[in-house]
């Protein structure tokens, strides 16, 4: 039938063996780019009909799905959890930062919205390992992903955030530049690294009602930074478990430092006499929080063809993360595996595939919340009430997460493919290279001859 597409014929490899006759006459440049799109459209789809055909059976029978049957990476409900999870962790800091009290719960929703995000950073970088399969490029797409907001955070912060503070509290700028300990200029340079050391600025933010007076809690414009440098660590182990090769062909090693790293929390919070002072190191503890449920969403990614996707299941992770958060103050180690798996199956169930799928406002939130909340707070707009409080700051927080998205974060984002010239010209290299092809009875230059290869005394 004239006038239809006509599917490519491939050689296998990908490459068309149509002829140009067959092909027809080249498209334009618009008419080339819109193809592309359809067969990208096309492939898709077929992803799609190839996870539910496994899921369903080659034979009529109804299969047990799995999470990696039904996980689609184009159209998942991942995004939009991350944006909720933000917005619970921004509610959450509100309540405490506007000093109306403490929730009944034993555990913040806060926290346990934070330990949903390593659930699914797990997930999401384990699987950009294996996809990217290089240990460059995989930091690369990690450093664009978020430094360059952490960065931006750290100088609105100095630069706008607390200068209006400063200036709300003694009426002129004069001396907030130059100010000591903690200026301005040393907690930028302090954050690049993305482990800040201070969260305060020149003694700001002032006469807020967190930290609380008598607390041992320090000042804080933004203490969220502070997870971000977590999330980073996880990167890098991934990275070299990659590297040695652990993630790809021995996942049985990741599963098993999941359970040593549960076992360890489960032994400092059970038994923190017996455990020793190493475990109740600050930071070795809130590696101890951290770490397990980062390598639950790898160990679920890596097992993704084996986990069943249930229902059922799902409501019992449910109800033992419900019961854990208002009876236990630890409960991650009993929750954290249940909050894992209710996690990917939130993401797979869902019907929220489009929130979040161009436009990821998560991050932008979650880093630049707190420092409008405590803005707010400085001009006394909590004393007006819980209502107006939260008005404010839910206006505020969505302009504030898009405005580093626009302006930030999808701008560092079109740059995860570029490549240094230099790294150019050396592929060009090594792909023009002649390949040496070897002559019979003579041996490749670099390997040995049989003869030479042959043992001693033969």
């Amino acid at each position: 039938m004239t006038g239809q597409p006509v599917p490519p014929v491939t050689d296998g490899s990908g490459a068309s063996t149509r002829t140009p006759a067959e092909t027809g006459p080249a498209r334009k440049p618009g008419q080339a780019g819109q193809a592309g799109r359809d067969r990208q459209d096309q492939r898709d789809r077929q992803d799609r009909r190839d996870r539910r055909d496994r899921r369903d059976g080659r034979h009529g029978r109804k299969a047990r799905p799995t999470v990696g049957a039904e996980f689609d990476p184009r159209h998942n409900n991942l995004n939009f959890l991350r944006l909720a999870l933000a917005i619970v962790v921004t509610i959450d800091h509100g309540w405490t930062l506007g000093g109306f009290g403490h929730l009944a719960a034993a555990r913040d929703p806060g926290f346990v919205a934070l330990e949903s995000f390593f659930v699914i950073s797990g997930y999401l970088i384990t699987a950009s390992w294996l996809r990217t399969g290089s240990l460059g490029r995989f930091l690369w797409h990690r450093v664009v992903r978020i430094v360059p907001a952490f960065w931006v955070c750290l100088v609105f912060i100095a630069a706008v955030v607390a200068p209006i503070a400063w200036l709300h509290n003694g009426g002129t700028l004069r001396g907030y530049v130059h100010a000591h300990p903690h200026g301005p200029f040393e907690f930028v340079a302090r954050g690049l690294t993305l482990h800040p050391l201070f969260f305060d600025i020149a003694g700001t933010p002032r006469g807020v009602p967190w930290p609380p007076a008598g607390s041992s809690a320090p000042m804080s414009w933004d203490t969220p930074l502070w997870s971000v440098s977590w999330e980073c660590g996880c990167y890098l182990l991934v990275a070299a478990l990659g590297v040695l090769g652990i993630v790809q062909r021995r996942r049985v090693l990741v599963a098993a430092g999941a359970f040593v790293a549960w076992g360890l929390m489960a032994a400092a919070t059970l038994a923190p006499a017996a455990t020793g002072p190493v475990l109740h190191n600050p930071t070795v503890f809130e590696a101890l929080r951290m770490l397990p449920l980062f390598l639950y969403g790898s160990v679920l990614y890596l097992y993704r063809d084996r986990i069943p996707v249930s229902t059922a299941a799902a409501a019992l992770c449910l109800v033992t993360v419900l019961a854990g958060g208002f009876t236990m103050k630890n409960a991650g180690m009993v929750a954290g595996p249940p909050l894992a798996y209710l996690c990917i199956w939130l993401g797979l169930r869902l019907p929220f595939q489009r929130v979040g799928r161009r436009h990821d406002l998560s991050y932008g939130i979650y880093v630049f919340a707190f420092p409008l909340q405590q803005l707010l707070a400085v001009y006394g707009v909590h004393r007006h009430g819980l209502v107006a409080y939260y008005a404010s700051f839910l206006a505020l927080t969505p302009l504030a997460g898009a405005a580093s998205w626009f302006l930030v974060e999808r701008r560092a984002l079109a740059l995860k493919n570029w490549t240094p010239r230099w790294l150019e010209r050396r592929a060009a290299r090594r792909a023009t290279r002649p390949a040496m092809i070897p002559v019979q009875g003579q041996p490749v230059q670099g390997q040995p001859s049989a003869a030479s290869s042959a043992p001693t005394g033969t």
